[in-house]
C-alpha cells in the first residue's frame, strides 16, 4: 500500500534539512558588531524639543522680560540717575513721550517745606534749580511726592512752570546755561502720616507757551 501522506511529510522534512544545511551561517568579529551597532544608533533621528517645552521656555522668557521691565520701572526714581542706564531711560522717554522735550543735566539747589507765614492749614514750598548743561533747555515741570516714614507713596502731584513761577512776570520759557531759577507753591497741608517730601524735576508735558 502507498501512503501518499506519510511520503509527502518525509519530503517536507528533507527539503527543510537541506536549505539548513545550504544557507551559509554569518560570523562577525567583536569589531565588527560594535562598528554595526554604531551605525545603527547613529542613523536615529536627533531627538526635537515638542511643542509644549518650546512653549514652556518662550514663556519663561516672556516672564523674564516682564520682570526686568517692572524692575526698571518700579526703580526709576534711583536708577536713571546711574551713568550706564541713563541712556536706556532717556530711550525708553522718547518712546513713551515723543511730545515731550527730554531735560538733562538740571540740578536741584534747594527745597524748603514750612507752615505759610500768611495762611493758615497752608504750606508755602520754595526751591531752586540751575541747568549745569552748556545749552538752553525748557523749563521743567516738578513732581511733588509725597510719603509716610517707611517710604510708601501717599499722594502725588504735577505742576508746570506756569505754576511754581506765577509770581514772576513774564513766565519764561527757556533756562539759560546756569541760570538759577526760583519755584514757589502754596498747597493745602497734608494728612499727619505725609512727614516725607521730594521734589523731582521732570520733562515738561505741554511746551506750547
Amino acid at each position: 500500500m502507498f501512503d501518499a501522506k506519510r511520503n509527502q511529510l518525509q519530503d517536507e522534512e528533507q527539503e527543510t534539512k537541506n536549505s539548513t544545511e545550504s544557507s551559509p551561517k554569518l560570523k562577525f568579529s567583536p569589531s565588527q558588531r560594535i562598528a554595526a551597532a554604531t551605525h545603527y544608533h547613529g542613523s536615529e533621528r536627533p531627538h526635537r524639543p515638542s511643542k509644549t517645552s518650546r512653549s514652556m521656555l518662550v514663556l519663561c522668557i516672556s516672564l523674564l522680560i516682564t520682570a526686568s521691565l517692572q524692575l526698571l520701572y518700579f526703580n526709576s526714581n534711583s536708577w536713571s540717575k546711574i551713568p550706564w542706564l541713563q541712556p536706556i531711560y532717556l530711550k525708553a522717554a522718547q518712546l513713551l513721550h515723543p511730545d515731550r522735550p527730554i531735560i538733562e543735566s538740571l540740578e536741584q539747589l534747594s527745597l524748603s517745606i514750612e507752615p505759610d507765614s500768611q495762611y493758615k492749614n497752608l504750606l508755602a514750598i520754595n526751591f531752586s534749580f540751575t541747568n549745569k548743561a552748556t545749552f538752553e533747555q525748557h523749563l521743567p515741570d516738578v513732581k511733588l511726592i509725597f510719603s509716610d516714614l517707611q517710604g510708601r507713596l501717599v499722594a502725588q502731584r504735577e505742576f508746570s512752570a506756569q505754576q511754581y513761577l506765577s509770581h514772576q512776570s513774564p513766565v519764561p520759557s527757556k533756562i539759560e546755561p546756569a541760570q538759577i531759577i526760583t519755584g514757589q507753591l502754596s498747597i493745602l497741608q497734608t494728612a499727619s502720616r505725609g512727614l516725607n517730601y521730594k521734589l523731582q524735576l521732570i520733562s515738561p508735558a505741554d511746551i506750547s507757551h
